[in-house]
């Protein structure tokens, strides 16, 4: 009977972060987001939208959304808070 060994193990090598995982799927993705297509888009998206960060910044709403003027992020206020009211009606 044949001895079924396992394939030899990839060298890892941290300029292809595809190569620092194991799982088969885990690599698939990482060949994915290696694709310069997706870093060309990236480059756009963010020439693109940059002139609305800056916007924002100039008003603001950057600070707003980090809730500094109350001293509290207001991400956990906007997600929890409608959360817990849901919650506490489907008790009822």
């Amino acid at each position: 009977m044949a001895e079924i060994r396992p394939d030899p193990p990839t060298p890892m090598d941290p300029s292809s972060p595809e190569s620092m995982v194991s799982s088969g799927p885990a690599q698939i993705i990482g060949l994915l987001e290696e694709q310069p297509l997706l870093e060309t888009a990236q480059k756009k998206a963010t020439v693109s939208l940059q002139p609305l960060v800056d916007w924002s910044d100039s008003i603001g709403l950057k600070d707003q959304l980090h809730g500094r003027h109350i001293g509290r992020s207001l991400h956990p206020i906007a997600t929890d808070l409608p959360n817990r009211i849901l919650d506490v009606r489907d008790a009822a």
